[in-house]
């Protein structure tokens, strides 16, 4: 052989038996399937098996220093040590992890990671992410060009490594035909649920406990899950829910999938459901069609009952030890949990729900409409002589003006406004709802005698004493102050003093300056009594003439 000839069977017999695959080749193999995603985990950015894990621990049980076997199974020392590293962070015991099956430990130690860690950097990256595509058509448009431009609009956002993360994770999505292409088309369908778990909410007044119900709905195509806490199950909260997702979405499916819910469909039938009124009026403005699942076939909405299953143990479990006082207390924590739930790197896609939703759904997703439905009511009521009307189903009175007392009224109420109409709109009123409020009053609207009832305190009848006589207005203070001590509510002496009052107009000041003195002298607090020492002196001061 020449001296120079390349001798191929000898570098075989010299080249090692194993050799780690190259960085950038692992990748394709992991993202064009030969990888095996379920005895796999990235930890401290490598991909390790977990036979190979296992491997790890059992050297580092008999003393093998990490080096040795790093060298020994042919992965990177800093992997190593990494990987040590998080099992020592964790308080994981080796004998522990040993006894576990592959799928089991790549569960513990692999339960997915959010693909988001600074929320406002991501969020003006997503605003921008259109333009960037657009550009990016252009094929003389580079992503360092793209980055160097961010930069300058931004220079506290994304670095490039980052930049080119994002930015390839979006794109990648878009590209995907591997995510449910077959069964569902991009921003066509949206399946919704009511999750059977409710959560409970705490009146911070009264102590007493409510369940609230969790509206579920997610999108077919990509997964994309919304949650939202409402009052009951009933149509209008239906309704609101529903509204509060296409708002989430920014946009309108072309088809909405409802569970077989009363609230919804009056009678089912397998090809043409008889839907209510009230979602037949909310697919029209929106412009979606309706379809029901089956009675007791959980298989027709298979998606939301998994992404229910996900809200109990993603969203419902970080929030069991926390204590709501309000329905939007707890959307607003519901919003928190879904949004990382949504931007969790998913374990057998190489990318986030949301940013499967934003390449690939979004813009399919019809234009929401210039104005937000909400379902009617309207009701023929009496203005009563309290100048109010009752409204039965909020279990409460609306005030009206004492004008209108004995007249009928159109009531036109939704879940957030009640109009009252007298032949036109005479007044509207913010919804009430706390099942501990009664009435729901605007004092203008009350006659002077109403006014006089409902103004009733210490100092109002005080004044109206001092009116009188400033002797009159001290007796009536120690009034109050005697039935304060005897453990009375001062809503107790207004009968007393509204009739001490009264019974003083009769008689002359000096008259009742000096029955004053008298009562107090005796501490006698009553109006009947007062009266009579008024009489009598009355008498006396007229006979002394």
């Amino acid at each position: 052989m020449a001296k120079n000839a390349y001798d191929f069977g000898a570098y075989q017999a010299k080249r090692p038996k194993f050799r780690s695959i190259p960085g950038h080749m692992s990748m394709v193999f992991h993202y064009i399937g030969f990888k095996n995603h379920k005895t796999d985990v990235e930890m401290a950015g490598k991909t390790i098996k977990m036979t190979d894990f296992k491997q790890a621990i059992l050297l580092k049980k008999q003393g093998v220093s990490q080096r040795e076997i790093a060298r020994r199974l042919g992965i990177s020392r800093d992997t190593v040590d990494k990987s040590f590293a998080f099992i020592a962070s964790k308080g994981y015991k080796f004998e522990a992890l040993l006894q576990l099956d592959d799928m089991e430990l790549l569960k513990l130690l692999h339960p997915g990671h959010s693909a988001i860690t600074d929320r406002k950097k991501h969020e003006d990256f997503l605003e921008r992410l259109d333009y960037f595509r657009e550009q990016l058509r252009d094929p003389h448009v580079t992503r360092f060009l793209l980055w160097e431009e961010y930069r300058k609009d931004n220079p506290d956002g994304y670095g490039r490594a980052q930049f080119y993360h994002h930015l390839s994770q979006n794109l990648k999505v878009a590209r995907s035909e591997g995510v449910f292409s077959d069964l569902y088309v991009p921003g066509q369908l949206l399946m919704t649920d009511f999750a059977g778990d409710t959560i409970p909410i705490v009146d911070p007044f009264t102590g007493e406990i409510w369940e609230a119900q969790v509206f579920v709905a997610t999108m077919a195509f990509s997964d994309f899950t919304f949650a939202y806490a409402v009052r009951s199950q009933r149509s209008e909260e239906l309704v609101h829910a529903l509204g509060r997702c296409f708002e989430h979405l920014g946009g309108v499916p072309q088809m909405v999938r409802l569970d077989n819910l009363k609230a919804g469909v009056k009678k089912y039938h397998p090809h043409e459901p008889d839907f209510n009124d009230a979602l037949r009026q909310m697919g029209n403005h929106y412009h979606f069609v309706l379809y029901a699942c089956r009675p007791s076939k959980p298989g027709d909405k298979a998606l939301v009952e998994s992404a229910v299953r996900r809200v109990y143990n993603r969203i419902y479990a970080k929030l069991h030890n926390r204590t709501f006082h309000s329905l939007e207390e707890l959307n607003e924590a519901l919003a928190q949990a879904v949004l990382e739930h949504n931007q969790t790197r998913m374990q057998r896609r190489p990318y986030s729900r949301q940013e499967c939703f934003i390449a690939s759904e979004k813009d399919e997703l019809q234009p929401l409409p210039a104005t937000i439905f909400e379902l009617e009511y309207t009701a023929q009521l009496t203005v009563q002589n309290n100048s109010h009307i009752y409204l039965s189903p909020d279990k409460c009175h609306y005030s009206v003006h004492h004008a209108y007392v004995g007249r009928k009224a159109t009531v036109k109420y939704t879940r957030n406004i009640v109009k009252i109409y007298v032949g036109e709109c005479v007044f509207t009123h913010l919804r009430n709802h706390d099942r501990f409020t009664f009435f729901v009053t605007d004092n203008e609207h009350m006659a002077s005698n109403n006014k006089a009832v409902r103004d009733r305190s210490v100092e109002e009848y005080t004044r109206r004493a001092s009116s009188v006589n400033s002797d009159l207005a001290g007796y009536v203070d120690a009034v109050f102050k005697d039935g304060i001590r005897q453990g009375f509510a001062v809503e107790c002496r207004f009968k007393t003093c509204q009739g001490i009052i009264a019974t003083a107009r009769k008689y002359p000041c000096n008259v009742v300056s000096e029955g004053c003195r008298i009562a107090l002298e005796r501490e006698k607090y009553s109006s009947k009594i007062l009266g009579n020492i008024l009489e009598v002196l009355y008498t006396s001061d007229i006979a002394s003439r």
